[in-house]
């Protein structure tokens, strides 16, 4: 893949790597995602969107970025949610 060749010879076991740990990160992130505090919200999303952004998720980094904006000013939350759910567990298949 593009993302591979990216980091070089050693690219295919890199991504391996990366994929690894964020099949174990991800689902983390998400839990917390779902927190009424929306801090940690916050907080959630802006660790999530730069491992989404790694993995070439540019969907799911986009849809962190709004939700980590909306957790901010106390916006809805609940529909940007689903979506990072329903696009983590694409990533992760």
């Amino acid at each position: 893949t593009e993302l591979a060749r990216s980091f070089g010879p050693d690219g295919a076991a890199v991504v391996a790597e990366l994929a690894a740990a964020a099949a174990d990160e991800l689902p983390r992130l998400v839990a917390r995602l779902r927190s009424a505090d929306a801090g940690e919200v916050r907080t959630a999303a802006h660790t999530l969107r730069p491992t989404a952004a790694t993995l070439g998720a540019a969907r799911l980094a986009e849809a962190c970025r709004v939700l980590e904006g909306a957790a901010a000013a106390g916006g809805e939350r609940a529909a940007l949610v689903e979506e990072i759910e329903t696009r983590v567990a694409a990533v992760l298949r």
